[in-house]
């Protein structure tokens, strides 16, 4: 495979996550032509840490922030410099995912006549994340997404998805330049389901590849307090 792939990463006060999904990407049995990281203002020590691994040889370019412009202004960002630099595939990830070393020759492998590829999301404890086959946007008070796959069903296959989130989906360069850019004024929250919908409406084909393993580094933490993340959900929606 000589697939020129180009990852995109959006990135905020989380360098030992960001540092666990880089060291994996440069490991994966398939080699990434280079490596974009938007930093939205980061706090923390992430360009220390980015600056040594880049001295060490990591293919990386940062786009540095000077504001936090949200994971959707991140990913707005990104794909613009995508759009300008061409390759064949942006693989598209938040900080916190950990890919496992063979999942992007997995997806590469399953792309034949899809889009988007996007790759097998489970958590820390080992449960498997969900897709949807279906997207519904009549309704923003009821559930925008349907017909749920569950991960865990589809080990060794490709399902056909109509929602893909920001969270390792393989996407071909053609369709990334083709698209108008990530919603960047959505701050947080559906702008990659909105992005999904953009896919569906020309015609592109996304699939679930139950065989490229992600795991996602952090737990994902329900509340039943409103929060400002339920007030981007909501507006967003």
């Amino acid at each position: 495979m000589k697939d020129n792939v180009h990852v995109v990463i959006v990135t905020y006060n989380r360098a030992e996550y960001l540092k666990i999904c880089l060291e994996s990407i440069v490991a994966q049995t398939v080699q990434v032509s280079r490596i974009t990281i938007f930093d939205n203002f980061s706090t923390d020590n992430t360009l220390e840490m980015l600056r040594g691994l880049i001295e060490i040889g990591y293919p990386i370019t940062v786009i540095q922030s000077e504001d936090n412009l949200g994971s959707a202004g991140g990913f707005s960002g990104l794909f613009q410099y995508a759009k300008e630099n061409p390759s064949d595939w942006v693989w598209v990830m938040d900080d916190d995912v950990d890919p496992d070393k063979n999942c992007l020759y997995e997806m590469l492998d399953a792309s034949s006549g899809f889009d988007v590829v996007q790759a097998n999301r489970y958590n820390i404890d080992g449960s498997f994340m969900f897709l949807y086959s279906k997207i519904n946007v009549k309704n923003p008070f009821s559930s925008l997404l349907k017909g749920p796959v569950n991960g865990a069903d589809f080990i060794g296959k490709v399902k056909e998805i109509n929602f893909f989130p920001f969270e390792g989906p393989l996407i071909r360069w053609a369709m990334i330049d083709l698209l108008a850019l990530p919603k960047k004024d959505y701050f947080i929250i559906c702008d990659d389901l909105e992005y999904s919908y953009r896919v569906q409406s020309v015609g592109g084909r996304a699939g679930l590849c139950g065989s490229a393993l992600m795991r996602r580094q952090i737990l994902p933490k329900h509340s039943i307090n409103f929060d400002w993340k339920n007030y981007y959900d909501f507006r967003n929606r």
